[in-house]
C-alpha cells in the first residue's frame, strides 16, 4: 500500500510540476538500453583546471532528488537552493570558471545493468536530467576520483600545498583533518558548519569563508568545501570572484587515510 502511494504521489508531483521531466523520466524508463553520453576530462587535467582557477562542483543524485523538489536525509528542500543548482548547470561551459563533476560509473551504465544494481530508481533521474538541462559540448570531470584516498597525493597535493586552504565542514571532519598525522598541508584554517542541513546557515557560512578570504587574499586561497548540498552554491558564488573551491564533499572522509569510500556510494563499482 505505501508503495502505491508513494507512486501515486510521484505521478501528481512530477506530471504537474515538472511535466518534461515527467514524460521523458517515463519514455526512458522502459528503454532497457539507456545510457547518459558524457564528454569527460582526462584526470591528469585536474591540476591545470585548478591553476586556471577553476573551481570544482559535484553534481550527484543528492542534487537531483532536492531539483525534484525533495528533501534527503542531510539537507531539507529549499526553493533557493533548488534555484542555485538550476543556475550553475544551465550557465555552465567550458569558459566557465568552474567544472562540474558527474558520476560516470552509474551514468554509463544501461538501464538494465542499474536495474540489476538495484539503483535504477537513484540514478535515472540524473540520466533524464542530463539530457534535459547539461550542456551537452563541456567537459565533466568524474565524480568518483574523490572517493578514493589516493586522490589528493596524486593529483591536487602539490597545488595545494602553494596555498592557504580553508576546510568549509562540520566539526567531525575537521577535527579529523587536524589530528591526521599523514596530511601534509600546514597553512590551513577552518570553518564550522553543521553536520545536517548547512544551507539554512549557507549565508553565515559564506560570510566565515569571506572572512578567511580577506585575510590570506583570493589569489592565495582555496577553498575546501565538504558540507553537503550547501557546498555547490558555495563553489559557484566563489567562482564568479575567481575564487577556487573544491567541492570534496565525502571525499574529505578518506583523504590521506586507508579507507575508501567508493563501495558506500556505489556498491558495485569495481576496486581502482
Amino acid at each position: 500500500m505505501k508503495k502505491i502511494k508513494r507512486v501515486f504521489r510521484y505521478f501528481v508531483l512530477h506530471s504537474t510540476r515538472n511535466t518534461k521531466y515527467f514524460f521523458t523520466y517515463l519514455i526512458h524508463f522502459f528503454d532497457n538500453n539507456y545510457v547518459a553520453d558524457i564528454k569527460y576530462y582526462d584526470l591528469d587535467d585536474l591540476e591545470n583546471l585548478l591553476k586556471k582557477g577553476k573551481s570544482i562542483i559535484r553534481i550527484g543524485d543528492g542534487e537531483i532528488y532536492i531539483m525534484n523538489f525533495g528533501s534527503i536525509h542531510y539537507q531539507k528542500y529549499d526553493e533557493r537552493l533548488r534555484s542555485l543548482f538550476f543556475k550553475m548547470i544551465n550557465e555552465y561551459n567550458e569558459d566557465s570558471q568552474y567544472v562540474l563533476s558527474l558520476n560516470k560509473i552509474p551514468l554509463e551504465k544501461s538501464n538494465i545493468q542499474l536495474k540489476k544494481d538495484g539503483l535504477l530508481n537513484c540514478w535515472l533521474p540524473m540520466k533524464v536530467y542530463y539530457q534535459l538541462y547539461f550542456t551537452k559540448t563541456s567537459r565533466y570531470i568524474d565524480q568518483v576520483l574523490f572517493y578514493y584516498n589516493e586522490t589528493f597525493p596524486k593529483y591536487f597535493e602539490s597545488y595545494l600545498k602553494t596555498k592557504h586552504l580553508v576546510l568549509v565542514s562540520h566539526q567531525g571532519n575537521i577535527d579529523n583533518f587536524k589530528n591526521n598525522p599523514a596530511i601534509p598541508f600546514t597553512d590551513v584554517s577552518f570553518v564550522v558548519t553543521p553536520a545536517e542541513n548547512a544551507f539554512v546557515d549557507y549565508e553565515k557560512i559564506k560570510t566565515a569563508v569571506r572572512v578567511e578570504i580577506d585575510k590570506h587574499g583570493k589569489e592565495k586561497t582555496v577553498i575546501l568545501a565538504a558540507c553537503g548540498p550547501a557546498s555547490k552554491p558555495l563553489a559557484y558564488e566563489l567562482s564568479k570572484e575567481s575564487i577556487v573551491t573544491i567541492d570534496v564533499g565525502r571525499g574529505i572522509e578518506v583523504a590521506y587515510t586507508d579507507d575508501r569510500i567508493d563501495q558506500i556510494i556505489y556498491p558495485t563499482s569495481s576496486p581502482k
